[in-house]
């Protein structure tokens, strides 16, 4: 359940989601930030509720399972409190099995509870997701633009979110300027034939080759 001492939609917004930071990820493509916010709540309808009935019924694999995915969505949407309780709860598992997980997974219910509430205010139009992050990716420097970019397009092709599509049509000249024009089709030919592993290899072996030119988006 939510936590009570959150009760104006706006602020459960901006204390439970980093929407700037979020947002920046995609270009301040604040519209493209709200699908991915509703695909949460899509993917999400019962909350935490999934993680606990698989502890219940002792199937700690699909309990860890859970819990990683649910890490990566909420580090794309900016809940930096429920990505933490999820990595925890995910190293809890791995560490030490479900036994000890209570503790774990009572935090992990009570930050989803939260972030979804959070997340209402914004789909419902109560809280506004934040416009002045296009104007500062669009004056910073072109790695910083690049790299939230292509942290967000990992994630993404990760999960196999198809939503990953539209991040790379809509930031297309950031991305290709970054990791170069045959790298760039070799990720949209993947992706859009949804072979989400592939197009993720070729990020990461453009970006590998990337971080020995460290300076080369600088140049351009």
């Amino acid at each position: 359940m939510p936590h009570d001492h959150i009760s104006d939609p706006a602020a459960a917004s901006a204390a439970i989601l980093d929407s700037a930071e979020a947002t920046a990820r995609v270009l301040g493509d604040g519209a493209l930030y709200l699908r991915m916010l509703r695909r949460f709540q899509h993917d999400h309808p019962a909350g935490a509720s999934p993680v606990r009935a698989a502890l219940a019924s002792a199937d700690s694999a699909l309990a860890h399972r859970l819990a990683h995915t649910l890490k990566g969505s909420a580090g794309m949407i900016g809940a930096h409190r429920l990505h933490g309780c999820a990595a925890r709860l995910e190293q809890r598992l791995r560490t030490d099995g479900a036994a000890a997980a209570s503790s774990d997974l009572l935090l992990l219910e009570q930050a989803m509870g939260d972030v979804l509430l959070a997340i209402g205010a914004l789909v419902d139009g109560v809280a506004s997701v934040p416009r002045a992050t296009a104007a500062a990716l669009a004056t910073g420097p072109a790695v910083a633009a690049a790299t939230l970019l292509l942290d967000q397009l990992d994630q993404l092709l990760d999960m196999g979110d198809g939503a990953a599509i539209d991040l790379l049509e809509r930031g297309a000249a950031t991305i290709k300027n970054a990791i170069g024009s045959v790298a760039f089709s070799e990720v949209m030919l993947a992706a859009n034939a949804f072979d989400f592993e592939a197009a993720l290899a070729s990020v990461r072996r453009a970006r590998s080759g990337l971080a020995h030119d460290p300076v080369r988006l600088a140049k351009e």
